[in-house]
């Protein structure tokens, strides 16, 4: 018995679209809460591993709210907050939280019972400017007088003087740590001995590996990268007015200058660029589909990955650095102390490699 050629190519599309129809939809991006905060949020948000965020203000409170802006536990700090707060890498994460006058306290989170918890502190005579987390929740601290700690389990691994403002720490697993200070980048092993020494004039803007084991570091003379094997940093960009460098997944970089957005290679090599009419207040940040969210003067914009405008998602212009989780959630906050969260910044499975950045 034979079926009829016309009949196997109609089963063939009905059966295409029952699947396309069995695919869960691309969410856009929808905001999915607010809250007023006690203050405003120089620093940023931090994401924890399962989603919820850390909010530091700058009246020395934290809060812990989860995907919709709820908030779920509480802590406050003995000072003002001077650094972005970090969190450590695997289960049951401690976050660091840099304060201005060297004091450093290190937070567990418990999901389960959802509390926030101090455990221990460090203090140093000079405002605290960075921190990083390695394996077996190591943290490297350092301060505004160059002098670094590395710790593990509350106990102290070693000290180290860079001799000059610490602005950024990187930590590269099974090299070491890159500390990003006023005109140099030292590399110091696990052990806190001087691995490597570079000299790069100006104040470090920003420190970050890049998906080929580059190490690219910004400063007001442009963007510098240090590639695998080599024996120096090389400058890839010469622009004066980088306000950040992101990856995306495809291992491009999103350098962000006064009125465009660059898409390069990690050499340098210019892949598309989008001008952007209104003056970005800070860095973009690149979601799971490729499009990149930036905040301007005109607010949260959101761009496609071929350069298309697609919206603004809130009218008032951020006075925070933009977040994007991995989770596909977005926040920021303004400066009316109030904090935005979006969703929609997934591609659903299996979705991402057919379009996109």
């Amino acid at each position: 018995m034979s079926i009829p050629r016309g009949l196997l190519f109609s089963v063939f599309l009905l059966g295409g679209a029952l699947v396309a129809m069995a695919q869960p939809p691309v969410d856009e991006p929808t905001e999915v809460g607010s809250l007023l905060l006690a203050g405003r949020v120089p620093w940023g948000i931090t994401a924890l591993p399962g989603g919820s965020l850390v909010v530091p203000c700058e009246d020395k409170s934290v809060s812990v709210l989860d995907e919709t802006g709820r908030r779920v536990a509480a802590w406050r700090a003995a000072d003002r907050f001077s650094a972005p707060a970090t969190v450590s890498l695997g289960a049951q994460p401690r976050i660091a939280f840099p304060q201005i006058t060297g004091r450093i306290d290190v937070c567990a989170w418990d999901a389960v019972t959802q509390t926030l918890a101090a455990e221990f502190s460090l203090t140093h005579g000079s405002e605290a400017t960075a921190t990083a987390w390695g394996p077996g929740k190591t943290l490297v601290a350092a301060w505004k007088d160059g002098h670094l700690e590395a710790w593990s389990q509350g106990h102290l691994r070693w000290m180290a003087e860079a001799g000059t403002p610490v602005s950024w720490l990187l930590f590269d697993h099974g090299n070491g740590v890159y500390v990003a200070a006023r005109d140099k980048v030292i590399l110091y092993d696990e052990s806190g001995r001087t691995a490597g020494q570079w000299n790069l004039a100006g104040t470090p803007l920003g420190i970050l590996k890049s998906l080929d084991s580059s190490v690219l570091v910004w400063t007001a003379s442009g963007l510098w990268a240090l590639f695998s094997e080599a024996p120096s940093f090389r400058r890839i960009n010469d622009s004066g007015d980088i306000a950040g460098v992101v990856i995306d997944r495809q291992g491009h970089l999103l350098i962000t200058r006064a009125d465009r957005v660059l898409r390069t290679d990690t050499t340098g090599a210019l892949v598309a660029s989008v001008t952007l009419p209104r003056r970005p207040l800070g860095g973009a940040v690149v979601d799971d589909r490729g499009r990149f969210l930036v905040g301007t003067t005109g607010g949260v914009e959101l761009w496609a990955y071929d350069g298309r405008f697609l919206g603004v998602l809130d009218p008032h212009p951020p006075a925070s650095d933009l977040l994007v989780t991995d989770r596909g959630v977005g926040a920021c906050g303004d400066s009316e102390w109030t904090l935005h969260l979006w969703k929609g910044f997934r591609w659903p499975p299996y979705g991402w490699p057919v379009a996109g950045g």
